[in-house]
């Protein structure tokens, strides 16, 4: 039995496909999906819905859910569809009615962040930033962290939403100082990281 984490799919299915094939996924495992599975790439809905049914995969808020999510509620889809929403918006128009229902209760009930431990090290996994304010939907999918900043003593921090070629990285996962940085910027021609908990083993799609 593993735990993986990966983050910002951001529509691209087959290379999640080929991610999961690659670590040899099974069903005792467990992938952790750190946000940021729609929009910019063509098949986010389709993302959502093999996530959703799959027992053993759980994903986190990202900012791009948050929007989806908001703007499906709210009828104003400005802010989605300038961050590349459009394409998401299309593909669940083409949705039945109960299946839009299904994905709008599924956004509603994820969660902000997760505390996991495995292997006696534990991790607290989040989209954007840790916030001294656990409630603080907005500011933690949409800041980006110092990777040099100790969020916690007792925990490492694990976040997606910023591609590590932004620090300097070259497309590969970030090891900070207590913080694992997992966005490999695969949608902006980086690479679909990902990081086994048990040894911390990395995986790559290009």
């Amino acid at each position: 039995m593993s735990h993986y984490v990966t983050a910002d799919l951001h529509g691209c299915y087959d290379a999640f496909i080929d991610l999961l094939q690659k670590i040899d996924f099974q069903p005792e495992d467990t992938l952790y999906i750190i946000g940021d599975v729609v929009d910019r790439g063509p098949e986010g809905v389709k993302l959502l819905q093999y996530i959703k049914k799959s027992p053993n995969i759980l994903l986190l808020l990202g900012n791009h859910e948050v929007m989806m999510r908001d703007a499906l509620t709210s009828g104003d889809n400005e802010l989605w569809f300038y961050n590349g929403g459009m394409v998401t918006f299309h593909r669940f128009s083409r949705l039945s009615p109960e299946e839009q229902t299904e994905i709008k209760t599924y956004l509603t009930d994820l969660p902000l962040f997760l505390d996991v431990t495995v292997a006696d090290r534990k991790f607290r996994l989040i989209h954007g930033c840790p916030m001294a304010d656990e409630n603080d939907v907005e500011n933690s999918v949409w800041q980006r962290p110092d990777p040099n900043e100790v969020f916690f003593t007792d925990k490492t921090v694990i976040v997606g939403h910023t591609p590590t070629m932004c620090y300097g990285d070259d497309c590969h996962i970030l090891h900070g100082k207590n913080l694992i940085d997992v966005d490999c910027g695969y949608v902006y021609r980086g690479l679909l990281g990902c990081l086994r908990l048990e040894d911390m083993r990395e995986f790559y799609i290009s």
